[in-house]
């Protein structure tokens, strides 16, 4: 799948800042990142990793695409 700049290609729930590798994200694609938005336990990141796929569903009408089911 082609993205362009800044779009989003998963929204996901991670503890860890390198839960993917670089050679990972490159697989994915040139310039490809992780970024860690949300701090706290895990009850309050899935409740914001939920939030933001749900709001992303929404404004989209499609689930980003490295998000194949809503958890």
């Amino acid at each position: 799948m082609f993205l362009h700049a800044g779009q989003i290609w998963k929204i996901g729930e991670t503890t860890s800042s390198d839960r993917y590798s670089f050679s990972d994200l490159q697989r994915i694609g040139p310039g490809v990142r992780q970024y860690n938005e949300v701090p706290g336990n895990q009850m309050q990141i899935k409740f914001a990793e939920k939030l933001k796929l749900y709001n992303y569903y929404r404004a989209n009408l499609t689930r980003p695409p490295g998000n194949s089911i809503f958890r």
